[in-house]
């Protein structure tokens, strides 16, 4: 009984290693992921022009037409001002955002 219950307290402590481990390496894998792909997309115009034309597409659930164009627009003539005043807010740091989806303690 003892020799099992000290085996028990084992495999809770192996457990409790390998999943810190495995949190640790999800966390690193996010904070990797998200800092690569913002990489790439202020690296590649074309990927960024991508980007701002899927979110100007946003606009269309406006319903008020001349609001639905004037969203359009600013993003269109914007959206690299828009994009680079984003990614430099603290919380869009992707420490913060792996933090926010659960992947970071």
């Amino acid at each position: 009984m003892v020799h099992t219950l000290k085996n028990f307290i084992i495999l809770l402590s192996v457990i409790g290693i390998v999943s810190s481990f495995a949190t640790t390496i999800s966390c690193a894998f996010c904070v990797s992921g998200v800092a690569s792909i913002n990489q790439k997309i202020n690296s590649n115009p074309d990927m960024k022009a991508q980007l701002g034309v899927q979110m100007s597409m946003g606009c269309d659930q406006i319903t008020v037409q001349m609001t639905r164009q004037l969203c359009r627009e600013s993003l269109n003539d914007n959206f690299n001002v828009f994009y680079a005043n984003f990614s430099m807010q603290p919380d869009q740091e992707p420490s913060t955002l792996c933090k926010s989806m659960g992947y970071c303690s």
